[in-house]
């Protein structure tokens, strides 16, 4: 997961993650070296078959990113931290100990992921 401030950094923590326009200008140049951050891990299942379609070729980055990654801002995440509680209130037991409910849904939710701010 990642938590940015923005969407805009959203935005450049997915184009570092994979660039497709490095990709491209690689292939275009015909070169052979690594162009991404993460290697050629996601390369490998990006660039499968047809190249040629560049909008269909971003739009699959995309879903390869966001099967891997979560992005959330700081206001979005907190909401979802507060919808939950709502609808958790009715059942009353997060009412009285609000905090520790909290930190019992991040934990439940969140663990086994690293989060990167």
């Amino acid at each position: 997961m990642v938590l940015t401030p923005s969407d805009t950094l959203q935005q450049n923590w997915r184009d570092e993650i994979i660039n497709v326009e490095k990709e491209f200008i690689k292939l275009k140049n015909k070169d052979s070296k690594n162009v991404q951050c993460t290697g050629s891990r996601y390369t490998k299942e990006l660039f499968v078959g047809n190249i040629d379609n560049e909008t269909k070729i971003k739009r699959e980055a995309k879903k390869l990113v966001d099967k891997y990654y979560e992005f959330y801002g700081y206001q979005k995440l907190a909401r979802r931290i507060e919808n939950f509680l709502e609808k958790k209130d009715a059942l009353g037991p997060s009412r009285k100990y609000p905090n520790k409910a909290k930190i019992q849904y991040i934990r439940e939710t969140f663990s086994n992921r690293v989060i990167i701010m």
